[in-house]
């Protein structure tokens, strides 16, 4: 299965992009090209709580670094983040609760940003 490895590929990428200083900055930017495949990931795996954590944290890592995205990156993640918020498996009440927390954090972030023109490049802190 490719679980193990779309939470790996998403907990390492939200760490690097959160840590990411300087010029290497900018090398961030293709990461936001692979969003809608990303949300296409995470739809396949809604019953997998942590996939669904790291893959949000990814999103509101991105969010937070880039302060613009062009539409038709941004509202696939935006549909995303607002069907992903709550895990299938009402059990799992503590990991429900990070994940709406992220969600929430990541959704506020993209609804809050100006849209960039398609292609363009998208502003960085």
């Amino acid at each position: 299965q490719r679980g193990p490895l779309l939470l790996t590929v998403c907990s390492l990428s939200a760490l690097w992009v959160c840590r990411a200083n300087g010029a290497a900055i900018r090398s961030v930017l293709p990461l936001l090209g692979l969003l809608p495949r990303l949300v296409r990931r995470l739809k396949e795996h809604q019953e997998e709580p942590d996939i669904i954590f790291e893959g949000s944290r990814l999103m509101h890592a991105l969010s937070w670094r880039c302060r613009s995205w062009p539409e038709d990156i941004r509202a696939p993640v935006l549909a995303a983040l607002d069907g992903l918020s709550k895990p299938q498996d009402e059990s799992l009440e503590e990991q429900a609760s990070q994940i709406h927390d992220v969600n929430q954090k990541a959704l506020e972030a993209v609804r809050n940003m100006q849209p960039a023109a398609p292609g363009s490049l998208m502003e960085m802190d």
